[in-house]
């Protein structure tokens, strides 16, 4: 039952990321760069799960600071490193071709989780895990759309987003043995931050007050409704499955991001797409049964 429970938050915390294209889109039309989003949406998220730690049990925000080295991986070694590498990817490639090297997380996280955590590769889930990654790969289009050429920058770029998006899982996975899912989301949060604050202070115009204060709706949705309860659901699923499951089962996200794409812009499905996430979905299911 827990382990069902577990790839419920998983899931629904892939669709909500793979909403974050409604929030980010708005905000890159209002002016803001892809680095002033990322600070939007983790500082957001950070005072939402302060308040919500706050109002619930305020026990949750004590953390000890030798602990704080996880911290930082979590918050800038994952988030914002991430973040940072996916679009410079996104500038160096095409958009295809940056989704699909984002989505080596999974394969990241089965090697790490053998040498660190001591988990097994069966024969088993890293078939699972080919499949999930060739649905990715056909999700996201590459087959299909025209964009940038390969290029060594690009795919440099590209492994170093997935090889981040998937530290999250293993500094994670070790705060999880001491703190709590909403400690941890926290203190990710505050951390990414405070590591993004020196780059979106140094390029940002205070005439840009006016336009920060019409973003609050979009702010508030990629802070919240894409960053906060996403992360929080993610990190309780993670504390009952093992890393490499937890993230090989949130590689539904380009699936939630397609469907997001065909009802709010507009943006087809063609044969690969689709076969991509039927892919994916049983690539999903034979990895909650791998041993």
């Amino acid at each position: 039952m827990k382990e069902k429970q577990a790839y419920s938050f998983i899931i629904t915390a892939a669709v909500l990321w793979g909403c974050i294209g409604i929030f980010y889109r708005k905000l890159s039309s209002m002016g803001f760069t892809p680095m002033e989003i990322v600070f939007i949406r983790v500082t957001v998220a950070a005072a939402a799960m302060i308040w919500y730690c706050f109002i619930t049990d305020p026990r949750k925000l004590n953390i000890r600071l030798k602990d704080s080295f996880w911290f930082l991986g979590t918050g800038i070694g994952s988030l914002v490193f991430f973040n940072w590498c996916y679009f410079h990817a996104m500038d160096k490639t095409s958009l295809a071709t940056a989704a699909l090297l984002l989505y080596t997380a999974p394969v990241f996280v089965l090697l790490m989780s053998c040498l660190f955590l001591g988990e097994q590769i069966t024969k088993k889930k890293a078939a699972a895990m080919a499949i999930v990654f060739a649905g990715s790969a056909l999700s996201s289009g590459i087959l299909t759309e025209q964009g940038n050429p390969l290029s060594w920058p690009g795919i440099f770029y590209g492994l170093g987003a997935g090889f981040g998006y998937g530290l999250y899982s293993i500094f994670g996975t070790v705060l999880l043995r001491k703190y709590q899912a909403e400690t941890v989301s926290t203190y990710t949060f505050v951390f990414a931050a405070a590591g993004a604050a020196p780059a979106f202070v140094s390029g940002f115009q205070w005439s840009g007050l006016a336009c920060l204060s019409k973003a609050l709706w979009p702010a508030l949705g990629i802070g919240i409704l894409s960053s906060m309860l996403p992360f929080l659901l993610y990190t309780r699923g993670l504390k009952l499955v093992s890393a490499s499951k937890a993230s090989g089962v949130a590689a539904i996200e380009p699936v939630a991001a397609a469907a997001v794409g065909l009802v709010f812009f507009e943006e087809t499905l063609d044969g690969g797409k689709i076969l991509g996430i039927i892919m994916t979905l049983w690539g999903i299911f034979l990895l909650k049964s791998a041993e």
